[in-house]
Order: structure tokens, then C-alpha cells, then sequence
């Protein structure tokens, strides 16, 4: 069966503002201010929390910065968690094109570097906006943890789900050339 992996954040949902708000939210905490723009700012909110956090503390100029930011991730994230789908949305036509994929015969997964909980929090979140239940299309969720020992294993299950999809396509091929 084939398979297609989405990631999440800036292809299937548009959440840069309320990852944006979250680090703002660490930036006023640190007396410093709005320091991230939602909508100038919006391509930093794909690359994580603590990119978010060293630009903003890049822009002030801060001593330690890279002390703050490893301190003030985990207060990113519970910022986060409570307020992860104000303003979060699904792009139009993400989940028409996981249906038609689905309805052609592949299995559609997640894969994202949003820590677990959080993961399906957001998926639990925009499912109750829509009938058809949002998780409910996914057959595979696969999460990035934030420790290095969980990245390792999500590549290695991302390196044989490839090996199997190639393994499957060469014999597919195989049978197709045996069949002329």
C-alpha cells in the first residue's frame, strides 16, 4: 500500500500565529516585549520553538542567549499548550486532499517535530470543528520527541517505512515487466 507523510505545522495547518504568540508570550515574561511579528515572522514558527526564541533573542541583543532560550522552551510550550488553536487553522483543501488519497487507495500520515501531547491536542482541537473527525483520517501519526534518542528512532521508522515503500515499487515493477 502506498503511503503519503504530511508534516503538520505549514503544510496541513497554517499555526505560526499561535506558535508566534507563544513565544511573544516568553518575550513578555523576560520584560522584553513583542519581539516576533505574526505575520512577518510566520516562516520562523515552522522551524520550532527555539528558533522562534533565539530570533527574538537575537533582536534584543540579549547576553546568555542561548541560556534563555533552552530555559524559557519548556514555558513556550506550556504557552503553547493552552492556547494552541486560537488562531490556528487547517489550509482549504487539506483535508479534501487527504480524502481523495485516501479514496485512491494510500494510507495518509503525520509526521511532526511537536512533542507528542501537543500533537494530539491540536489534532483532538480541529477535529471537533469538523464532522469527519480530523485524527480520524490519519492511520499513522508519527512524532518527533524532543530528546535525541526519540529523533533517532522517529528517522530510523521513517527510513524503513521508505525501504518498504521501495521494496514495494521495485516489485510492483518487477510484476509489471513480467506481465508485458
Amino acid at each position: 500500500m502506498r503511503t503519503v507523510i504530511f508534516d503538520l505545522d505549514g503544510t496541513l495547518a497554517d499555526t505560526s500565529a499561535d506558535l508566534i504568540a507563544s513565544a511573544n508570550y516568553c518575550f513578555r515574561e523576560m520584560g522584553l516585549g513583542d519581539l516576533l511579528d505574526p505575520v512577518a515572522d510566520a516562516g520562523v514558527a515552522f522551524r520550532g520553538g527555539r528558533a522562534m526564541l533565539a530570533l527574538g533573542m537575537a533582536r534584543s541583543q540579549q547576553p546568555d542567549a542561548a541560556m534563555q532560550v533552552e530555559a524559557y522552551y519548556p514555558v513556550l510550550l506550556r504557552a503553547y499548550g493552552a492556547a494552541i488553536d486560537v488562531h490556528t487553522r487547517l489550509y482549504p483543501g487539506a483535508i479534501e486532499a487527504v480524502e481523495a488519497l485516501k479514496a485512491g487507495g494510500y494510507r495518509v500520515g503525520i509526521c511532526t517535530n511537536k512533542p507528542e501531547a501537543l500533537a494530539e491536542t491540536l489534532l483532538s482541537q480541529e477535529r471537533a470543528r469538523f464532522d469527519e473527525g480530523v485524527s480520524d483520517q490519519f492511520l499513522l501519526i508519527a512524532r518527533e520527541k524532543t530528546t535525541l534518542e526519540a529523533r533517532l528512532k522517529t528517522i530510523d521508522a521513517k527510513v524503513d517505512v521508505l525501504r518498504h515503500e521501495l521494496a514495494l515499487n521495485a516489485t510492483l515493477a518487477s510484476l509489471h515487466d513480467g506481465i508485458r
